[in-house]
């Protein structure tokens, strides 16, 4: 995420399917913070969350324990027009 917000060059930019790998890596260290960060840092580095990074944004937080965020999370998808598959 870091890498992201300074605009770090040193490796290959990112693309989409980069955050939903990295937040994937997230639920499995339960670091649902980290996840939920990524999330909003995508419209900041050009790219539009999809399902699949909602998805592994939700299944961090519901690892993390965070079910009132996981819930706000699957209630805005729709609001993106994006349906939820969790």
């Amino acid at each position: 995420l870091a890498m992201i917000q300074a605009g770090e060059k040193k490796w290959e930019p990112w693309e989409p399917q980069d955050f939903g790998v990295a937040m994937a890596n997230c639920a499995k260290n339960s670091r649902w913070t980290e996840a939920v960060a990524l999330l909003q840092a995508m419209p900041w580095a050009k790219f539009w969350p999809n399902v699949v990074t909602y998805n592994a944004c939700i299944n961090s937080c519901g690892k993390g324990l965070q079910w009132f965020l996981a819930m706000q999370l699957l209630e805005e998808m729709p609001m993106r027009q994006l349906k939820a598959n969790v």
